[in-house]
């Protein structure tokens, strides 16, 4: 019997959250245990939770020292139990369950999910030579953990960027990059001729509002504003939520009413709600997975730069940029597509809608990849229990520490 465990603390709307949905139904229609190791109290976005009474949630709170409750899950000795962590210290825990049950056939793989943030290069928690220590060390394990097959990943980019940063070099890469999970639509050739009137031109983004990440989303308000006076027929619509939502509200907030009265905050949405709200959209602005919800839907789709500075950044159409969808580095004023696309003749746009539609649904779905995967079992490395534990430890002193100082700021303002 296959296994499927989930190791990841909280399912909130997302990239990530997104493909782990779609694995956990392909696993359930193949009749696969499905354990999700969750932390308390269980946060699942909405349109997840239906989930919930197919699967096992096992609690997985976490101690100073990194213990956890799901330590005790039992497995029955002709299980197949794949388990899949998305950062060094949810892989770590796997790497425990794999020792506490050495007679059940299981195979922990470590996902690279993005190219910055503290949660992935846990160096970054810290400064100084402190920082220093925890990188030359990460470089370490991760050259281990490389050495025995542990590690996959999404996107080119979130392997160069690991790579890059701590000194390894991922042996065949090109069998370790995750398949997609889900498929296209069908391509409603009517609905692009309907598109392309462009009456209105309605723009939208899916993101977390998660700064300075998906900072793309601040600039895409400021560009907006900036071209409304000229194209009256703009609207901007965005989907999504998060601890920035504030940041996002209070720059709307600050424009002039004419041009804050098209600015639509969605919300969440479900997977199906998007495809809904994608019918009426005619340009995707996004990073990451969340390019695919138009281009799946024949919305023409422009990668947004993560992290970007002030301006919102994008690399060009379909098919051309689909190697920047996780990119940091430089791109082009999104205002110059907005203004190309407004301006296009009606066939050159919709060939531009069928080039990002094609881009995503020329690409075979593979939702079983990752329970075909085997790892290296004949590599023995040292454990690194002790290191993960101490500076988990550290890590929660350092966020205590800086969300205690922000409390004192605020007292003092």
């Amino acid at each position: 019997m296959k296994t499927l465990v989930i190791n990841k603390r909280y399912l909130n709307i997302g990239g990530i959250e997104s493909i782990v949905y779609n694995l956990i139904n392909y696993a359930l229609s193949q009749h696969y245990r499905v354990i999700w190791l969750a932390f308390q109290p269980i946060t699942i976005f909405r349109g997840f939770a239906d989930i919930l009474d197919k699967i096992e949630t096992i609690s997985a709170k976490r101690s100073l020292l990194q213990s956890k409750t799901h330590l005790s899950v039992k497995f029955n000795k002709d299980e197949e139990v794949t388990i899949l962590s998305f950062t060094p210290f949810e892989h770590d825990f796997a790497l425990r369950i794999k020792e506490k049950n050495p007679s059940i056939k299981i195979t922990p793989l470590y996902i690279v999910a993005n190219t910055k943030g503290h949660e992935y290069y846990i160096e970054l928690f810290f400064s100084g030579h402190l920082r220093q220590y925890v990188k030359k060390r990460m470089g370490i394990i991760l050259g281990e953990w490389n050495k025995k097959d542990y590690i996959r990943y999404f996107t080119q980019l979130q392997r160069e960027a690991y790579e890059g940063k701590y000194g390894f070099v991922v042996s065949n890469p090109t069998s370790k990059k995750v398949p997609t999970t889900s498929i296209c639509n069908d391509l409603d050739e009517n609905a692009l001729v309907e598109r392309s009137k462009r009456e209105t031109f309605n723009i939208i983004s899916v993101s977390r509002f998660s700064f300075p990440h998906k900072r793309y989303l601040l600039g895409l308000v400021d560009a907006f504003a900036q071209m409304k006076p000229k194209y009256h027929q703009l609207r901007l619509y965005i989907i999504g939520y998060g601890e920035g939502e504030d940041n996002l509200r209070k720059k709307i907030e600050e424009l002039p009413g004419e041009i804050r009265h098209d600015i639509h905050l969605l919300g969440p949405k479900t997977s199906k709600e998007i495809d809904e709200i994608m019918t009426n959209m005619h340009l995707n602005v996004s990073v990451a997975g969340s390019v695919k919800c138009g281009a799946r839907n024949g919305v023409v789709s422009l990668p947004a730069r993560n992290f970007c500075k002030e301006v919102c950044e994008v690399y060009g159409y379909l098919p051309e940029s689909f190697s920047k969808l996780t990119a940091t580095e430089e791109g082009m004023p999104v205002n110059t597509f907005i203004d190309e696309l407004i301006n296009m003749p009606k066939d050159e746009y919709i060939q531009k809608c069928k080039d990002s539609y094609f881009t995503y649904s020329s690409r075979e779905a593979n939702p079983g990849y990752l329970f075909e995967q085997a790892i290296n079992e004949g590599v023995k490395i040292q454990s690194h229990h002790t290191f993960f534990g101490l500076f988990y430890t550290l890590k929660t002193i350092v966020l205590l520490y800086r969300k205690f100082k922000r409390i004192c700021f605020k007292a003092r303002n």
